[in-house]
């Protein structure tokens, strides 16, 4: 970028960025709410030779993270009932699930309850077949429930994972054996739903499977589960721009009041998604910063030589000059919206450039520069 004030040729030059986001926003359920009974059997001969228990030293996490139930979304089938290859757990607009791409949440909602029963004791041997000795600490037989809405929020016996939604069931005692089948197993009423945040990068066709299970990783029967197989994408817009990347104001001296070159940007977005999607722009200085709607042209000694501003849209030639008008583009980074495509199109917005000479102007060549990031 070059400039010549006095006797030379003033320019602006000036780059865009096109962040080309998915923007179909919002909630949408995408499997419905499915009554199961959540039930597994296996489990060793334990206690008085009844089947169906499982013997372990390390009861109290196991119960805490969702013996009575889990729910996760994961890119592969989980071989377990356990969390285990989820996507991360995420949270943004009010709403929280598992992240499938960076802002795009499956959020599992509904209901498991469960039945719990645990005899405190050890077993000798350790092995399966083993004598169940009880220890005389306290039992327990309880129900464990949870529930989430369709924002991702949950209440009752929510699992002390951060990272899984579980059905918790709380105890003190770390050995002991738990009824596998309690009751005929969990009540699962589980249903899915997908929030794009707005932005959301699009999404190829992608895969994730949901499961509710009980007995947590102890349970290594799948058959057991309810899983769903969600096939999902999201089509995105796409727009490209295009403007003169380059401005020469010319010759110009300090008598000149204001330099105003025209140009345009010139937008064709395509929408496939039916939504209302927003196209919006923010300018940032490459050079020197300078205030809301200006930036400096300063020569290659530093002094600023004159003022450039922009004006954009259908009043910009008629408002274009040295003073803040409604056209006026923000020159600092601020974010303002442009148009709403909700079909393909396409539109052409009259630029102005506009530089705004100093008195103090120095002999010379004079630079600025600005990005224009368009986004939708």
């Amino acid at each position: 970028m070059t400039a010549r004030m006095l006797l030379g040729s003033v320019a602006l030059m000036w780059g865009m960025n096109c962040a080309a986001l998915e923007l179909k926003s919002g909630y949408q359920v995408v499997s419905d709410v499915v009554n199961t009974r959540l039930t597994w059997t296996e489990g060793d001969t334990i206690p008085g030779n009844k089947p169906g228990w499982y013997y372990s030293q390390n009861v109290v996490p196991f119960m805490a993270s969702g013996v009575a139930g889990t729910v996760v979304v994961s890119p592969v089938p989980v071989p377990s009932a356990g969390c285990a290859s989820m996507y991360p757990m995420k949270s943004y607009d009010g709403y929280r699930g598992y992240e499938i791409s960076p802002g795009i949440l499956v959020i599992p909602f509904g209901s498991i309850s469960g039945q719990i029963v645990i005899n405190s004791g050890t077993m000798n041997p350790l092995a399966t077949g083993g004598t169940f000795i009880p220890n005389g600490a306290p039992d327990l037989n309880t129900v464990s429930s949870a529930s989430w809405d369709k924002s991702g929020n949950g209440s009752g016996d929510i699992s002390v994972r951060s990272d899984c939604l579980g059905v918790k069931t709380t105890f003190n005692q770390s050995f002991g054996a738990v009824e596998m089948n309690s009751g005929g197993g969990s009540q699962s009423a589980m249903g899915y739903g997908v929030y794009v945040q707005p932005g959301a990068a699009k999404m190829a066709v992608k895969t994730v499977y949901a499961q509710a299970g009980r007995g947590y990783s102890w349970n290594v029967t799948p058959a057991t589960f309810d899983r769903r197989i969600l096939s999902l994408a999201w089509s995105g817009m796409d727009c490209t721009v295009n403007s003169t990347p380059a401005i020469a104001f010319g010759d110009v001296t300090p008598d000149d009041r204001k330099v105003a070159v025209n140009s345009s940007v010139d937008v064709t977005c395509s929408n496939p998604s039916g939504t209302a999607l927003p196209v919006s722009y923010s300018v940032t200085p490459k050079t020197q910063a300078g205030d809301h709607f200006s930036i400096p042209m300063k020569s290659a000694s530093g002094t600023v030589d004159g003022d450039v501003r922009g004006f954009l849209g259908a009043f910009a030639t008629t408002e274009a000059g040295c003073a803040d008008r409604t056209s006026s583009l923000p020159m600092d980074g601020t974010k303002v919206s442009l148009h709403t495509v909700t079909t393909s199109t396409n539109w052409s917005d009259p630029l102005v450039w506009v530089l705004c000479p100093r008195t103090t102007a120095e002999p010379g060549p004079a630079t600025a520069a600005v990005t224009l990031d368009m986004s939708w």
